[in-house]
């Protein structure tokens, strides 16, 4: 949690969080007097992801909240309070489903017609950008200014600042994929700094991402697999998702899936959605003999679901969507398929932006202009 912020007017207090993002992510907690006032305005919003009521009395507030889903709990303890959104916290994978899923498309089949698309804009500035981040050599000096950044951001949040010293003091290259899986600032600021392609901060980050790659190339898979990830998006979202079958997607950051169909499904059931949030489920079919610049592979999760078979794509993986369908239920299947290194579409749309297998800076910067 980055921060905390108190109201005592409602008004004031769901005109802020109607300001935030709805990419960031709110845990409210209210008194039962304003519960009845506040919750039935911004239950609906997305980025409400939990609601916790304390109170003196719980038996009073049980059957009337029965119909808000985000309200996970309530609570007569401040200290039990606490250990209910720590323990919420912890559901890492679980949470997933509910934040914001980086994503670029590829709206067009031929190259030549992408030149006045802002979606394939994107999608090229997307993969140029990380595949930079991969091919360049971090500086030694990265780890010590990303450390100060993070120490600015978290100014007098003890538990957060105690994890920062941890991680100054004791990282190692070969514990990238663990620090990655903690609730933590590194996943937090990282995926942000992915979502929102904050050039600066992800350079901070080259030795970090470079850690994790070389993590997963060590676990990565030596057949072909299938995985999933269930996921809730807008009903936007899923327009352009449908409006690109066959076509080509990005997933701008590192892209978590369990092998578990059953378990990517109870992720979904167990989520707190909304009337305008559709329910996803993604079946990707990825080969690695087909892929190797951005690996997959399994991690060990340290998720409150121990038996967990968790496996992680590079940030920047690319797959063609091959069927979208709608179950009697509601819930989209898209089944995704791995793209390999010698897509012929791909080679086409990269082609001039690489020399020699490598991302030509000057290319790079040319686009940008």
């Amino acid at each position: 949690i980055d921060h905390l912020k108190a109201f005592e007017n409602v008004n004031k207090c769901e005109v802020y969080i109607r300001s935030i993002s709805q990419d960031e992510r709110i845990i409210l907690i209210v008194s039962d007097k304003l519960a009845r006032e506040i919750i039935p305005r911004i239950h609906e919003l997305r980025q409400v992801s939990s609601i916790y009521i304390h109170c003196l009395d719980k038996s009073t507030n049980e059957k009337w909240i029965k119909q808000y889903k985000k309200v996970k709990d309530i609570v007569t303890q401040f200290n039990q309070l606490i250990d209910k959104i720590r323990f919420e916290r912890s559901k890492r994978c679980q949470n997933q489903v509910n934040e914001p899923l980086s994503i670029s498309l590829f709206q067009t089949n031929a190259y030549h017609e992408q030149s006045n698309n802002i979606f394939n804009d994107q999608f090229i500035y997307s993969q140029l950008l990380i595949d930079t981040l991969l091919q360049l050599k971090p500086m030694k000096t990265e780890k010590n200014k990303l450390i100060l950044q993070c120490k600015e951001k978290y100014n007098g949040i003890h538990n957060e600042l105690k994890l920062i010293q941890e991680f100054q003091k004791n990282y190692s290259s070969d514990k990238a994929l663990s620090w990655y899986m903690k609730d933590s600032f590194i996943y937090r600021i990282l995926n942000e700094a992915l979502r929102t392609q904050n050039i600066d901060l992800l350079f901070l980050f080259r030795f970090f991402i470079h850690d994790m790659r070389q993590e997963i190339i060590q676990n990565q898979f030596t057949s072909p697999i299938q995985v999933y990830r269930s996921q809730l998006i807008t009903k936007e979202e899923m327009t352009s998702l449908k409006n690109s079958l066959g076509r080509l997607i990005s997933m701008n950051s590192f892209l978590s899936t369990t092998v578990s169909r059953d378990l990517a499904i109870f992720f979904l059931n167990q989520s707190s959605s909304s009337t305008d949030l559709e329910r996803v489920l993604f079946e990707i079919d990825a080969n690695p003999s087909c892929n190797s610049t951005k690996p997959f592979g399994f991690i060990k999760s340290n998720s409150y679901f121990q038996q967990i078979e968790e496996v992680l794509f590079t940030c920047g993986s690319i797959f063609r969507i091959i069927n979208i369908h709608r179950q009697s239920d509601g819930l989209w299947i898209i089944r995704l398929s791995l793209c390999p290194d010698n897509d012929q579409q791909l080679n086409k749309i990269f082609r001039s932006f690489k020399t020699n297998e490598k991302i030509n800076i000057l290319a790079f910067g040319n686009f940008l202009r």
